[in-house]
């Protein structure tokens, strides 16, 4: 759940603290993200308040006009999924599980439905590359026109043959195609170099902040 709270930015800590207020009234754990650059006192009041940073990652993003085509020989056949194809995204979120250190078991399923509503309404793009069975997927979720690649993923047994690169590149292809110009990301640790190669650039800093519920 998303809660907008209007906020003053020459006063982060009444903002910070009105946050939590709301967040706690609905049972919930604060969690924010936000671009470093924007707004570099905010991480102050945060920490004031208890909150943790989870992550630090460069955004990067990529322009329609810079994107360069891949002129390297297929490693794999790239199978784009629709709402239709339940089961195939079920497969695919359970190897993704396997690819973060998870077990792949159905609390790998809990992103879903949110998948199949993007889907259905046309903010979710979701496909996967197929070699022994699927060996590396992705998703673009797509809000305000402007796109966010996220989910990139290789399974544990098939990593470091360039298959996340081939199934990034289809998907962009597809991307830009239906006539969107801009798409940007918050890259992983380690997987910078994967993203440079695709035409990302750094743009700024992520940073991703959560409050322990017994601090709630």
């Amino acid at each position: 759940m998303n809660l907008a709270i209007p906020a003053n930015s020459d006063n982060w800590s009444d903002a910070v603290k009105e946050m939590v207020k709301y967040f706690t009234a609905q049972n919930l754990q604060p969690r924010l993200e936000y671009f470093d650059e924007l707004h570099p006192d905010l991480k102050i009041a945060l920490e004031a308040e208890g909150f943790q940073q989870d992550m630090r990652a460069p955004v990067m993003v990529l322009e329609a006009e810079t994107f360069q085509s891949n002129k390297t020989k297929p490693k794999g056949t790239y199978l784009r999924l629709f709402e239709k194809d339940k089961h195939q995204i079920e497969t695919a979120l359970r190897r993704q599980s396997l690819a973060y250190g998870g077990t792949g078991d159905d609390s790998a399923l809990i992103w879903l439905p949110n998948v199949l509503k993007g889907l259905e309404q046309n903010t979710v793009m979701f496909a996967v590359l197929e070699t022994d069975g699927f060996a590396s997927g992705a998703s673009i979720q797509i809000g305000g026109g402007i796109g966010e690649l996220a989910g990139v993923w290789t399974h544990p047994e098939q990593q470091k043959r360039g298959y996340a690169y081939e199934l990034c590149h289809h998907l962009i292809e597809d991307y830009f195609k239906e006539g969107y110009d801009l798409l940007w990301l918050s890259a992983a640790e380690g997987a910078q170099r994967l993203y440079e190669k695709l035409g990302f650039s750094p743009l700024g800093t992520q940073l991703n902040y959560s409050l322990e519920a017994s601090k709630a």
